[in-house]
C-alpha cells in the first residue's frame, strides 16, 4: 500500500493505495479546544473524531485521475480506506458512501479497511456510539474489512487463552462479524508481529524475550491454521509499527520470524491452497435485506464502556 496518487509502489507487487477520505469531526468537538468528548473513562473525556471529508467527491475525482497509469499498469488494484477511521467516530453511513463512491468509478477495484477491535467485538466506537444498528449490514461494496488485536507479552492476561490474539480475532470475526458479510464479502486479521518492551532490546531480559518469541510464532500458526480452513479469510497481515527503541520486531524474534517465512514460502510455492476470489464489481443495495444484530460470546473486559 502507499499513500497519496502518486506514492511509491513495491515494485513487482500489486499494491492498494491509501485513499484520505475522513476529516475532523467539528459537530462533535468541543468549539474552544477542539477536541471531542467521549464519556468512556479511558479517554479521559477528551479524544479526537472524524467524519466524511465534505469534498470527499472532488478528493475522489482527483485521486482516481491521478492513479489511472498505475492502475493501466497493474501496479495498484484497489483502495486502503485506512486505520481505525470508524474507530474513530466515522459512520457506517459515511463508509457505504465512499465505497459506492468508488466502486461507481472502478468496480474492479478491492476495497479494504481495518479497524480496531472494538469496532466488532464491543460494537461502538471511541466516542461510544453505537457501529451497526439493528439489522444493519457492512456495505456491499466494501470488499474485505480487517482489524488488529494483539494481546502483547508484557502486560497480556491469558494470552493463551480468550484474551489471545488469533483468538479474539477469530471469535470476534466470525460471530459478530460474519453475520453481518454478504457471501462475496471477506476479512483480512492483522496479526502480531511486535512487542512493547519499556526497554530497548540490548536491555531485554532473555527469558521474556523467548516468551515473547514463542506466542508470536503460536499465534502465527494459529491464524494460518484459521485462514486454511475458511474462505473468508483473504489474507494475513503480520503488523510491526517501530515507534520508538522500546518495541521489538520479527528481526528480534527468531522463531516468530522463521515460522512467518515457512508459512510464505508454501504461499508462493502454491502449496497452500488460496482462497476464493469473489467477483469484483458494483453492487447496488440489496433490497429488504436484513442482517442479524449477533451477541459477543466472549466477554471481555475492554468491551466495558465504565473503565
Amino acid at each position: 500500500m502507499f499513500s497519496g496518487g502518486t506514492g511509491d509502489i513495491a515494485q513487482g507487487i500489486p499494491s492498494l493505495a491509501a485513499f484520505s477520505w475522513t476529516t475532523s469531526d467539528t459537530s462533535k468537538a468541543d468549539p474552544k479546544t477542539g477536541i471531542c468528548l467521549s464519556p468512556i473513562p479511558r479517554f479521559h473525556n477528551s479524544t479526537h473524531c472524524k467524519t466524511i471529508r465534505p469534498d470527499y467527491q472532488e478528493a475522489w475525482d482527483t485521486f482516481y485521475q491521478n492513479l489511472q497509469p498505475k492502475i493501466k499498469d497493474g501496479s495498484v488494484i484497489g483502495i486502503f480506506l485506512g486505520d481505525e477511521n470508524m474507530w474513530d467516530g466515522t459512520s457506517l453511513q459515511n463508509l457505504t458512501t465512499i465505497c459506492d463512491t468508488i466502486k461507481k468509478d472502478w468496480p474492479e477495484a478491492i476495497i479494504y479497511i481495518n479497524e480496531a477491535q472494538d469496532t466488532v467485538n464491543c460494537g461502538f466506537n471511541r466516542l461510544n456510539e453505537t457501529i451497526f444498528k439493528p439489522g444493519e449490514c457492512m456495505p456491499e461494496n466494501l470488499d474485505i474489512y480487517g482489524y488488529d488485536y494483539y494481546c502483547t507479552i508484557p502486560g497480556c492476561t491469558d494470552p493463551y487463552g480468550k484474551e489471545a490474539g488469533w483468538n479474539v480475532q477469530h471469535d470476534g470475526m466470525v460471530n459478530m462479524l460474519y453475520p453481518r458479510l454478504a457471501p462475496h464479502q471477506q476479512v483480512i486479521p492483522t496479526t502480531l508481529g511486535f512487542f512493547y518492551t519499556g526497554l530497548p532490546p540490548p536491555g531485554m531480559n532473555a527469558s521474556m524475550l523467548a516468551e515473547m518469541d514463542d506466542y508470536c510464532a503460536y499465534t502465527a500458526d494459529k491464524f494460518f491454521e484459521w485462514a486454511l480452513e475458511d474462505e473468508k479469510v483473504a489474507g494475513l497481515f503480520p503488523f510491526y509499527w517501530h515507534s520508538g527503541p522500546g518495541m521489538v520486531g520479527l528481526s528480534n524474534l527468531t522463531k516468530c520470524r522463521a515460522t512467518y517465512e515457512a508459512w510464505g514460502k508454501l504461499v508462493i510455492a502454491g502449496k497452500v491452497p488460496p482462497s476464493a476470489t469473489p467477483i469484483r464489481k458494483f453492487r447496488a443495495p440489496t433490497p429488504g435485506r436484513v442482517c442479524p444484530t449477533p451477541v459477543e460470546k466472549v466477554p471481555h473486559s475492554w468491551c466495558d464502556t465504565h473503565r
